[in-house]
């Protein structure tokens, strides 16, 4: 369905340093596969989303979806693309305009891939069914309703033209635990329903191994871990994604399941990414198993085991 080729975004400040937010990631997103990514703030997570749809242009890789490259159609030719691939922002007041009526928000995304008025009634209609949510609010403003009703709305409106891909960018981050909980069944049941594969960026360890199929750890534009959540949960390999588990808010707090002490939480605050890191693990100034090869050299993402790929030394 989809694939990613070492893609890379550099963003150039002021006074000339670059800020390397995407550097080298490479994946694949299988057919009704949900592949989640997950990092700290700051990691790259959300602009790799961005890219792959090309709301930023990506310095350098390819993007194929359906076994074409899009990273090198003109805009023209990317415009049929799009309606296949969609995207759920992270913040539902702000991505709905607060001078268009819901409804007028919606038809909008109908004009504009060539539906007649009808059709885009019955779809909105279906879709406000499936969503769980009255045609009522189609004359309400946004301004008007609560962040989980704007997020179901945000998936409406990214599914209205039927998408092979959906990305969503945290879309659960502003919202009440019980209304997390609605949305991630909602996205389940769409995923399954419409046969949509699926990127769920977030930075919430728990909810990416309950929710997703396969994860990418990410830290400073770089997957550091690439793995099936079912593995991740048994047998995470890289120092980070283990620091980042046992940060998660969890029952069982000091022990796991074999009655072992579990890995410290991480330490310390992500790099300054305008200080550029030439040689060596990204991780290594926080890492508490880093030796001198890790300061030396970058380590390569390579496959441990089938399915399985880490970016470390030890490893």
């Amino acid at each position: 369905m989809l694939k990613v080729e070492d893609l890379k975004k550099y963003f150039t400040l002021s006074n000339g340093l670059q800020i390397r937010a995407v550097d080298g990631v490479s994946f694949h997103v299988r057919e009704n596969e949900i592949l989640g990514i997950v990092g700290e703030s700051g990691c790259g997570k959300s602009t790799l989303g961005r890219l792959i749809l090309r709301l930023i242009e990506p310095d350098a890789g390819q993007v194929y979806f359906g076994g074409e490259e899009i990273t090198c159609l003109s805009r023209n030719a990317l415009r049929p693309k799009r309606r296949k691939m969609q995207m759920v922002f992270q913040n539902p007041f702000s991505s709905f305009n607060p001078k268009i009526r819901i409804g007028g928000a919606l038809m909008e995304v109908c004009r504009y891939y060539g539906m007649s008025v009808p059709e885009s009634r019955e779809k909105i209609e279906l879709l406000l069914r499936d969503i769980g949510l009255s045609s009522d609010l189609l004359n309400r403003w946004s301004r008007e309703l609560s962040g989980g009703q704007l997020q179901r709305l945000a998936i409406a409106r990214a599914i209205i033209a039927d998408p092979s891909l959906l990305i969503a960018d945290e879309p659960l981050s502003a919202l009440d635990v019980s209304v997390q909980a609605q949305l991630l069944n909602l996205l389940d049941e769409l995923r399954g329903s419409r046969s949509m594969s699926m990127i769920f960026i977030s930075h919430d360890m728990t909810v990416v191994e309950y929710f997703c199929d396969r994860v990418a750890v990410m830290y400073l534009g770089r997957i550091m871990e690439l793995v099936s959540a079912a593995e991740l949960s048994r047998n995470a390999l890289h120092p980070y994604t283990r620091s980042l588990r046992a940060s998660a808010p969890r029952l069982d707090v000091f022990k796991d399941s074999i009655g072992k002490e579990k890995t410290a939480p991480i330490k310390g605050e992500t790099p300054n990414p305008q200080v550029l890191i030439t040689k060596g693990c990204p991780f290594a100034p926080r890492c508490q198993q880093a030796q001198p090869l890790c300061i030396e050299a970058l380590p390569q993402l390579r496959e441990v085991s089938h399915g399985h790929w880490v970016r470390c030394h030890r490893s």
